[in-house]
C-alpha cells in the first residue's frame, strides 16, 4: 500500500564558526582564515564548510528517511487499529446517542465518528481507559531564533576583507576616520561614500545569510 503525506518534515542545516574550528581541530590545524575576533572566517573557510554541510546532510537525509518510515508504519497502524465500523448500532459512550457508524479503538472501546474526531483534534488517549491511541502533534518549523540572528550579525561585522585592508567593518571605519581627520586633503565626501558601500556589502552579507539559514 502506498500512503502519501501531507506534509515532510523540514531540517534545517547550518554550519557554525564553532564547528568549523572543531573540524581543524581534528585535522590538528592551527593556522586557518580567522576573524579579528580569533572565529573562523566563514566566507574564507568554505570549502570547510561546504564538507561540513555534505556530512550534515547526509546525515539529515538518513533521519528523513527513518522518519518517513515511522510515519509510514504508523499510518498503517492507525488504519488497522482505528476503524469504522457501520454492522452496530449501540449508544456512544460520550454523547450517549445511538451510533451512526462507529470508531474502533486498539483497546476496543467504541465511540460515534463525530465525538471521536472531536476527542482527538486535541487529545491522544483513549476516553474511557485512557490508552494513547496516537502521537502528539507534529512539530511545526520553528523561526529564526533571535540569538542566531544576532550570532549572524556578530560573524559578519567580524569578517575581513582585502579591500578593507583587512579590516573588520568596526576597525575600517575606525581608520578611515582617523586617516581623514590627520590628512588635510581628504574628501569628506569619499570618505562617506567609502563607508557607505562597505555597510551596504554588510548588510547584502546578513541577508544573504539569513535566506541561506532558511533554504538550507
Amino acid at each position: 500500500m502506498d500512503i502519501k503525506f501531507a506534509s515532510a518534515p523540514v531540517f534545517k542545516i547550518t554550519v557554525t564558526p564553532e564547528e568549523v574550528a572543531v573540524y581543524y581541530r581534528r585535522l590538528g590545524v592551527n593556522d586557518y582564515p580567522k576573524n579579528a575576533n580569533g572565529q573562523p572566517n566563514m566566507k574564507l573557510n568554505k570549502q570547510v564548510r561546504k564538507t561540513i554541510y555534505a556530512d550534515k546532510e547526509k546525515k539529515m537525509m538518513q533521519e528523513y528517511k527513518d522518519v518517513v518510515e515511522r510515519q509510514r508504519n504508523e499510518k498503517l497502524a492507525e488504519e488497522s487499529l482505528f476503524r469504522i465500523d457501520t454492522s452496530k448500532n449501540e449508544d456512544c459512550p460520550i454523547c450517549l446517542d445511538p451510533m451512526v457508524g462507529r470508531a474502533v479503538l486498539e483497546c476496543s472501546h467504541m465511540f460515534c465518528i463525530k465525538c471521536s474526531i472531536e476527542h482527538f483534534r486535541t487529545k491522544q488517549t483513549c476516553p474511557l481507559c485512557r490508552a494513547e491511541v496516537c502521537g502528539p502533534p507534529k512539530k511545526t518549523v520553528e523561526p529564526l531564533a533571535d540569538q542566531t540572528m544576532a550570532s549572524i550579525v556578530e560573524d559578519n561585522l567580524g569578517y575581513v576583507y582585502p579591500e578593507r585592508h583587512n579590516y573588520d567593518l568596526y576597525n575600517f571605519i575606525l581608520s578611515s576616520a582617523t586617516i581623514f581627520r590627520e590628512s588635510p586633503k581628504a574628501n569628506v565626501f569619499h570618505l562617506t561614500n567609502d563607508i557607505f558601500e562597505e555597510v551596504r556589502k554588510f548588510g547584502i552579507d546578513v541577508a544573504g545569510d539569513v535566506k541561506n539559514w532558511y533554504e538550507n
